[in-house]
């Protein structure tokens, strides 16, 4: 903490923004009376505070452990074993393989900056339809993957 004789602002704009939905996301965790509840409330409010047809989660069993798909927006959970179910988790593995955000179409890297693989987030992109992205974020927690939505 820095000490000024200047006050302090009370609003930093995109700080602020930022904290207020991540506050509204935890919120809706929060709500939930079970793990469960808690991933599906999750999925639901980054459907809606982002504008996504849908948003999935899966979670990481530790080290060797195949991710386990455990949430979806709509509700609507794949059989497993089905073709959309297999992407799903390709696309959470190839995200949490990278240790960071995917994105398809990707868009052109920064001069020097080496591209994503985005092969599964294709892959599911197609499956969805002709105008579909993916994307997929890694979820962490003191420097372990925890899974990816």
């Amino acid at each position: 903490m820095i000490a000024t004789s200047q006050p302090a602002p009370t609003t930093l704009p995109a700080q602020n923004s930022r904290a207020s939905q991540a506050l509204a996301l935890h919120a809706a965790m929060l709500a939930q009376p079970r793990s469960a509840s808690a991933a599906q409330g999750l999925v639901i409010a980054l459907a809606r505070q982002f504008n996504l047809s849908q948003v999935w989660l899966a979670t990481a069993g530790g080290p060797r452990r195949p991710l386990s798909l455990v949430a979806l927006s709509d509700g609507a959970m794949p059989a497993p074993g089905s073709a959309l179910h297999t992407a799903l988790l390709a696309t959470c593995a190839e995200t949490l393989d990278q240790a960071a955000p995917v994105l398809w179409p990707e868009p052109p890297p920064a001069p020097g900056v080496v591209p994503r693989i985005t092969r599964a987030h294709a892959a599911l992109a197609a499956q969805v339809g002709a105008e579909a992205s993916a994307a997929g974020v890694p979820l962490a927690a003191d420097g372990e993957l925890l899974g990816a939505v």
